[in-house]
């Protein structure tokens, strides 16, 4: 699978009532307060790469949200995507040097015609090989471009690298500008993250909850594979929507690479207020490049050329 539109599945949090009620503990109260003030100097957007003690598979977490050069905000642009086996990339900073990378590492793990069945890619392997690959394309951006600043992830499990038995090592790859070196982290309760969200109080103090072992967030696992990635990402939908940050967008993408296979799900659910009437939540239309972005931004009478996620 490379840079396409998979499918979200019919029902996002089917059989997963526990871990709703963790995720909803440990997010905290809707009064408290908004943000570092940090976040503005720097990309608006959060993307996480996240895994967990059980290993398996990696979880990339991803916001819609773009900043144009006037202010404006909007949920417009898609930022996480299978990038080859089994490996999910995702970016902020520039948007256009974020798909310049997507497009740079789904051509760089491309696999040759006569390639094995079921071949993968080391991730960690992949991160030390790509990254002055990654470098060179930043350098050959737009100095306007540059200016903005690019992040980028790569997560994946190891092809033949276990910790339990049968599940597999899980790698989270994080670059940044200009230099693009990789900083690895390999298996555990981890997650890494680029973009704005990395800097907000709460989100941080929120991710670091639910990912202790404490929590009881692992007990999702128990129900369909991935439970523990779905809940991940509920959980941070409801840090969004409870403490809301210009740039970083409410609707999140969440991708998950085990050995093997790709699953791929949007924050779409329907919420119930007490004494309302039900409130349907949506994915808006999204870009999935830069030519989309420009003609959607077009739309709505913004220039999103030099936009910022």
């Amino acid at each position: 699978m490379g840079i396409g539109s998979p499918k979200p599945s019919a029902d996002f949090f089917t059989s997963l009532s526990r871990a709703r009620s963790v995720a909803l503990r440990l997010c905290g109260s809707r009064d408290a307060g908004v943000a570092d003030a940090e976040h503005w100097k720097s990309r608006m957007t959060w993307a996480i790469g996240a895994c967990n003690i059980l290993g398996a598979y990696a979880a990339m977490i991803s916001d819609v949200q773009i900043t144009c050069r006037d202010g404006r905000t909007a949920d417009l642009v898609r930022k996480a995507y299978p990038v080859g086996p089994y490996i999910v990339g995702a970016f902020a900073g520039s948007v256009y040097i974020g798909f310049e990378l997507l497009q740079s590492i789904s051509d760089y793990l491309r696999l040759p015609a006569d390639a094995p069945p079921n071949s993968a890619w080391e991730p960690n392997v992949v991160a030390e090989h790509w990254a002055p690959i990654a470098r060179d394309v930043f350098e050959a951006a737009p100095k306007d471009q540059q200016d903005l600043g690019a992040q980028f992830l790569l997560v994946g499990p190891h092809p033949t690298e276990d910790g339990i038995p049968t599940r597999a090592i899980p790698y989270l790859c994080k670059f940044s500008s200009p230099a693009f070196e990789p900083e690895i982290t390999r298996n555990g309760n981890s997650a890494i993250s680029i973009g704005s969200g990395a800097v907000v109080t709460q989100y941080r103090d929120g991710i670091s909850e639910v990912l202790d072992p404490k929590s009881g967030l692992l007990q999702a696992e128990m129900g369909p594979p991935g439970g523990w990635a779905r809940s991940l990402g509920f959980a941070v939908n409801r840090l969004l929507t409870w403490h809301p940050v210009s740039g970083i967008s409410q609707h999140i993408h969440i991708h998950v690479a085990h050995r093997g296979e790709f699953h791929f799900q949007n924050s779409d659910m329907k919420e119930y207020p007490k004494d309302s009437p039900v409130r349907e939540i949506r994915m808006p239309p999204v870009a999935e490049s830069y030519e989309q972005l420009l003609k959607m931004a077009e739309c709505l009478d913004s220039d999103a050329a030099t936009a910022v996620c």
